[in-house]
């Protein structure tokens, strides 16, 4: 069932099929095809009709006129049999077998028939034969579809392809007598194949058998017909080659569009991850840093508020000190409420300090500094006082420590 239902859906996006006639005769083999078309009205068009003598012309023509297009072929000559049996009544494959070649064994014979009229249409031939060329087809690689054994299939159709009222016409390589509109024989052409072509569709009457053949595939003519093994195995293997295979391409690609836009998406994230992760990390260090510097802040702010310190205060008893040294006297540092070294303090500073260090040309310089000192306001008391002469500098280095009021 599914087989059937693939090939229906292959006959419907087929719009080209070739009709192949194999004619092997005792001296040569010949190869007849027609391209057909089946146009959008739905009518049934031969493109072109070519003669071949080798299998490898007949594939190079495919491949450069219709590569994809399946192949309907039938195997003619003298090694096929064809008769025509009256009958009453419908007949097994084996009997008409033996009808056609008494005492054969039907499992070593090919036939195609089909039954009309009270008459059957057979042709025979034998299996060996019948696969040796479907082998030599296959290793040229071509898109087999049905393959038949002799004009059968085309006698199906032959109403449309031959002028009504002829009781005796060539059709293919045969010739063929009807009386009352009922084939009564069929026999290979003797006299040799003429070029007059079919008025319908203007085509030589020697390739009506491959016209035919090719027209099973859109007519599903075939039906009547007692089919061949490869009958079967070609078409099936055709439809599957079809769709499948496209099927899978087409699944492939998507899966492969897929891959690479995921593949795309992954590394544009894993590379807008890896910038976020690089802000973030910048992000965190200034977190940090800013953390660190807001609790120094906060230590800092808690000192100065617990000394009620005062920049005011600070710049005044600098001014102060600053009015009042000698000429001979250059201060290298002032230091109020310099840090203390006394780790068991409350405070880190030294408070209401300030430690005083600078030169002086002599000695009666600097006893002339700490004098007017002392005398300041702001001065309680000078705790400490230190002077030593630095002979290289000639110069005399001093420090000196004073307690300052608060008031």
């Amino acid at each position: 069932m599914l087989d059937s239902l693939l090939r229906n859906i292959v006959a419907k996006s087929v719009k080209k099929v070739i009709g192949l006639t194999i004619v092997a005769e005792a001296d040569e083999t010949n190869y007849q095809v027609v391209l057909l078309e089946k146009t959008k009205e739905g009518d049934l068009h031969p493109i072109t009709h070519q003669l071949f003598s080798r299998p490898e012309l007949l594939k190079e023509w495919v491949d450069e006129n219709a590569e994809s297009a399946p192949i309907l072929w039938g195997l003619e000559g003298r090694q096929v049999l064809v008769k025509v049996i009256e009958s009453e009544e419908e007949l097994e494959e084996d009997q008409l077998v033996n009808m056609v070649f008494p005492n054969a064994d039907e499992n070593d014979f090919l036939i195609n028939a089909y039954f009309e009229n009270q008459h059957y249409y057979c042709s025979l031939v034998r299996r060996s034969v019948f696969d040796d060329l479907l082998n030599e087809l296959s290793a040229h690689q071509l898109n087999l579809y049905n393959g038949f054994v002799g004009p059968v299939a085309g006698l199906l159709i032959r109403t449309h392809l031959i002028e009504p009222g002829k009781d005796q016409y060539q059709f293919g390589y045969y010739k063929i007598e009807e009386k009352n509109s009922a084939i009564k024989s069929i026999k290979k052409n003797q006299e040799g194949l003429t070029d007059r072509f079919n008025s319908q569709y203007e085509i030589p009457q020697r390739a009506l058998s491959a016209f035919s053949y090719a027209t099973t595939f859109f007519t599903g003519s075939e039906a009547g017909l007692l089919m061949t093994e490869s009958s079967g195995n070609t078409n099936d293997e055709y439809s599957h080659k079809r769709i499948f295979k496209p099927f899978f391409v087409g699944t492939i690609l998507v899966l492969l569009i897929l891959f690479l836009g995921n593949a795309y998406f992954y590394m544009d994230y894993r590379k807008e991850n890896e910038i976020l992760k690089e802000k973030s990390s910048s992000a965190q260090l200034l977190i940090n840093t800013y953390q660190k510097q807001q609790r120094l802040y906060q230590q800092k702010d808690k000192i100065v508020k617990s000394l009620n310190y005062s920049n005011v205060g600070v710049a005044w008893m600098s001014d102060q000190i600053a009015q009042i040294i000698p000429t001979k006297v250059s201060l290298t540092g002032l230091i109020i409420d310099p840090v203390s070294r006394n780790k068991k303090k409350s405070s880190p500073f030294d408070q209401n300090e300030i430690h005083i260090t600078g030169t002086s040309a002599s000695n009666n310089a600097f006893g002339e500094f700490i004098s007017k000192l002392s005398q300041l306001y702001i001065v309680d008391e000078i705790s400490y006082q230190q002077y030593q002469f630095n002979k290289i500098k000639r110069k005399g280095e001093f420090l000196i420590k004073l307690k300052y009021k608060t008031e």
